[in-house]
């Protein structure tokens, strides 16, 4: 079975926009973010149903040294696992915001 992932463009722009924040500080702390992401990505991908859910089909996990979470969903097909990045937020922000990221398509 393979499998594959999506980025939604909206975690896509919060991700670039956390990078940019972090770059600002630092440019090795935005490449620390960016390998993070990346390390994270590659877990979800490696071990899909590792990470709690939050509601419905939604899991969570935290980026590792960063106050950042990614939001993911994970669709089983007959060929094929589709894992779809959904949001990556700052742990602290509103949970319902959250909830209605997770469910525009």
């Amino acid at each position: 079975m393979t499998r594959r992932v999506t980025i939604r463009d909206l975690a896509r722009a919060q991700i670039v926009e956390a990078f940019n924040r972090y770059n600002l500080l630092s440019r090795p702390r935005g490449d620390d973010f960016l390998s993070a992401v990346d390390a994270r990505i590659e877990e979800i991908v490696a071990f899909p149903f590792a990470y709690s859910i939050l509601w419905g089909e939604t899991r969570r996990v935290v980026l590792k040294n960063f106050s950042y979470v990614l939001l993911y969903t994970v669709r089983e097909y007959e060929d094929e696992t589709v894992i779809v990045i959904v949001a990556c937020v700052h742990e602290r922000s509103d949970s319902q915001t959250w909830r209605m990221m997770s469910q525009s398509e």
